[in-house]
Order: C-alpha cells, then sequence, then structure tokens
C-alpha cells in the first residue's frame, strides 16, 4: 500500500513499507478497538492500520506540519471518523490505563519517556 500525500515523504519509517504491511496484517483489531500512533509523523503507519482494520486511531506528533499532512491523508482515504491526529508532546498526552488496545512507536523517541 502507497500512499500519496501531495509529493511529500510518505513512508518515513525505519522499516520498509513491505514490513509494515506485514506487521499491520499480522493485527486483529475489532471496531471497538483503538490504537495510539506515538510520534505518528505523517499518520502513515496509522492510516495503513485504520485502512485494514475497523478500529479506531489516535496520532500524536510535536510537528504541525506532520498533523496537517497526517490529517489531509486521513480525509483522502476517508478514514478521518476513526481516526484524530493531535499536535502534542506524547509524554504530556493524559490517557487512562488500558484505553488503547495497539500502542505504536515507531522510529520515535517521543513515546519512550525520560532515559535513565
Amino acid at each position: 500500500m502507497s500512499l500519496d500525500f501531495g509529493g511529500l515523504m510518505v513512508f518515513n519509517n525505519p522499516i520498509g513499507s513491505a514490513k509494515a504491511d506485514q506487521l499491520v496484517q499480522l493485527l486483529e483489531l475489532q471496531s471497538e478497538d483503538s490504537a495510539l500512533d506515538a510520534g505518528c509523523g505523517t499518520g502513515e503507519f496509522l492510516l495503513r492500520v485504520l485502512a485494514e482494520h475497523p478500529a479506531h486511531g489516535i496520532g500524536v506528533d510535536r510537528d504541525s506540519q506532520c498533523i496537517v499532512a497526517a490529517r489531509e491523508g486521513a480525509a483522502a482515504m476517508g478514514l478521518s471518523l476513526r481516526c484524530e491526529f493531535r499536535i502534542a508532546d506524547v509524554n504530556e498526552l493524559a490517557t487512562e490505563p488500558g484505553e488503547f488496545d495497539l500502542g505504536i512507536c515507531i522510529g520515535s523517541t517521543l513515546g519512550g519517556g525520560e532515559s535513565q
């Protein structure tokens, strides 16, 4: 699967596109499930997940340009009703234990908290 975001670098991931597709196929998400993508960038991986599974998702990144591109990508794919993209520091995101069924953090140091 390849997403076109109007010339923006779409797949900005340390894993290849084929490997990402393999990972998405391994998931077993239902319509009541939700995913959090910490440091989502343009939201490309989360959008792949939601395109293949009926779950809901939230993508969080500090880069406002990436979030704009993610929202545009979601709209273009008809996924806006099942996903939300927020400009924020994921370490400051208020969540409840067990709120998400899937956590995604590929190639981002934003979701790791403080290092010791």
